[in-house]
């Protein structure tokens, strides 16, 4: 028997080619998720992004706007109206921000990241000072920012981590010659975009108490962060499943699609390219490995890590990495460099041990073995040709 999340993901699928499965799940359980956001301590950002324009983002955000509860749609938002409206509205809203490429090309962005990493946990506020206009007096206020949010724009590598870590990122595509989609006109003036709203709605009244009751299984591989994020979107569809039997999600049921859905997107973070401190991590574990000692010189690593393919260590900037851009970057994980005895001569360099803690926090990703002196038999045939 269908339910009203059966409803959604079918009408949504009329006007919108997802990149996946997957996808579509989470975007619809995103959207219900705006309707139950009292019954969550969190809400995961939904960020839709895309190689180029003409990708169905628009699409999926109008639709996101005429489903959700208490949508406001902003292009460029300033920082001052998200506060107002987040703190002054009695319902909860849901932030709709297209164009957040845009957003993010502005040189002073301090405003709007505290904003969507803050709200996306319930109880966390943003302190600002306020001037009193005759007195002169300061005084901190504590800005309301926990809402729904979803951010859609071209994916320029913009975006700070710290906000891709609380977001389920869709990666949108241009449509295939054979993808087809019905034209979206809205003839009915929304009537049935609106008439599920009304019922989704209906139904999120009916089981909010339990939904703030509910504490979802997680699979094995889903923790800490991950869990935040996906949390109330497995509560929503455990909600729709019925029966619902703990630890138990009904055979081809939401509570089955969102867990399929959460392990994919997942494993496919995994295989995103890691901040250049990882990297650097990385790298540096497999050139001790190729080199089967306990401790290397600072110029001995450069040279090492210029000789990496594909690697971005000769080029940061419009020019090397140098020994102080090495050992800011191992700063960050407690590694820093130190005087060693290294045959007839004294140099600066780093101990393997030192990286041992580091390593065992952030294990590197397998790689195929390749020693580096074939790395640099490589990068010199790339030069010759």
């Amino acid at each position: 028997m269908k339910n009203i999340l059966d409803d959604i993901y079918d009408y949504l699928g009329r006007f919108i080619v997802y990149p996946s499965e997957q996808a579509r799940v989470a975007h619809v359980l995103f959207i219900a998720h705006t309707h139950l956001i009292d019954a969550f301590n969190y809400t995961p950002r939904l960020a839709v992004l895309s190689a180029e324009k003409q990708s169905g983002r628009t699409r999926l955000l109008e639709l996101t706007q005429l489903l959700a509860r208490n949508p406001y749609s902003f292009v460029s938002p300033s920082p001052a109206s998200l506060y107002t409206l987040i703190e002054t509205e009695k319902v909860t809203p849901a932030i709709l921000i297209d164009e957040v490429d845009r957003l993010y090309e502005k040189k002073d962005t301090s405003e709007i990241t505290p904003l969507l990493n803050s709200g996306f946990t319930r109880g966390l506020a943003v302190p600002r000072v306020e001037i009193d206009k005759n007195s002169g007096k300061r005084t901190v206020k504590h800005f309301k920012a926990f809402c729904p949010v979803l951010i859609a724009g071209i994916d320029k590598h913009q975006i700070p981590d710290t906000v891709l870590d609380r977001s389920i990122i869709i990666k949108m595509k241009r449509r295939k010659s054979d993808e087809k989609v019905e034209p979206y006109r809205d003839i009915d003036n929304g009537r049935e975009g609106s008439d599920l709203k009304q019922r989704l709605a209906d139904w999120a009244k009916d089981v909010l108490e339990r939904a703030k009751q509910h504490r979802p299984t997680m699979p094995e591989g889903i923790e800490d962060r991950s869990a935040d994020r996906w949390e109330p979107l497995f509560t929503v569809a455990d909600m729709a499943d019925v029966p619902y039997v703990p630890g138990v999600p009904v055979l081809g049921g939401w509570g089955a699609k969102v867990r399929d859905a959460a392990l994919a997107f997942i494993r496919q973070e995994k295989e995103i390219e890691p901040s250049r401190g990882l990297l650097l991590l990385e790298d540096v574990y497999y050139i001790f490995n190729e080199k089967s000692g306990d401790r290397i010189s600072t110029s001995e690593l450069l040279d090492e890590l210029y000789k990496i393919e594909e690697s971005p260590w000769e080029y940061i900037s419009g020019r090397p990495l140098d020994d102080r851009g090495l050992a800011k970057l191992l700063s960050i994980y407690e590694i820093g460099s130190t005087k060693i005895r290294f045959r007839n001569e004294t140099l600066r360099g780093y101990y393997k041990a030192v990286f041992h803690d580091a390593w065992e926090r952030y294990p590197p990703r397998p790689r195929p073995t390749l020693r580096v002196a074939e790395q640099a038999e490589r990068v010199e045939h790339k030069r010759l040709w």
